[in-house]
C-alpha cells in the first residue's frame, strides 16, 4: 500500500525523531501521534501526560506507520550514499571532506544547509 506523506510532515517526523520521540503516522487521516521513547533518552519518563497518545496507537496499531530513529552507522551510510551520488566532482569532494573528519553529521548538515 502506497502512502503519500507531505514534505512538511516528513520534516516534522524527522525533528520529533531527533528529539527522541516515538513517532506514528495514522494512515487513514494523516494524523501524527508521538510520545517519548524510553530507549532514546527518556528512560523512566512520566507516562501520564502521554497516555492518550500511547493508548490511541496501541488500540489501533495496524492503522499507523511507525517511524524509528536510525542507528548512527545507518545514518552515516545514508550520508555516504548521498555523497557518492553527487555528480559534480568538486561538490562531491567538499561533502567527502565534511564527513571524513570529527563531527561528520554536524559538518554534513552545515554544508548541506549552507551550500550555494
Amino acid at each position: 500500500m502506497a502512502v503519500t506523506v507531505s514534505s512538511e510532515t516528513i520534516k516534522e517526523i524527522a525533528e520529533l525523531l531527533e528529539t527522541g520521540m516515538k513517532c506514528f503516522y495514522h494512515i487513514p487521516d494523516g494524523e501524527l501521534v508521538y510520545y517519548p521513547d524510553e530507549l532514546n533518552g527518556y528512560a523512566g519518563f512520566n507516562e501520564e501526560p502521554w497516555s492518550d497518545s500511547m493508548d490511541k496507537v496501541e488500540e489501533n496499531y495496524h492503522a499507523y506507520l511507525r517511524f524509528e530513529t536510525m542507528e548512527s552507522h545507518e545514518s552515516f551510510q545514508v550520508m555516504e550514499t548521498f555523497v557518492a551520488n553527487i555528480p559534480d566532482q568538486r561538490i562531491r569532494q567538499r561533502f567527502e571532506n565534511a564527513i571524513a573528519f570529527k563531527k561528520p553529521f554536524h559538518n554534513f548538515k552545515f554544508l548541506l544547509l549552507n551550500y550555494n
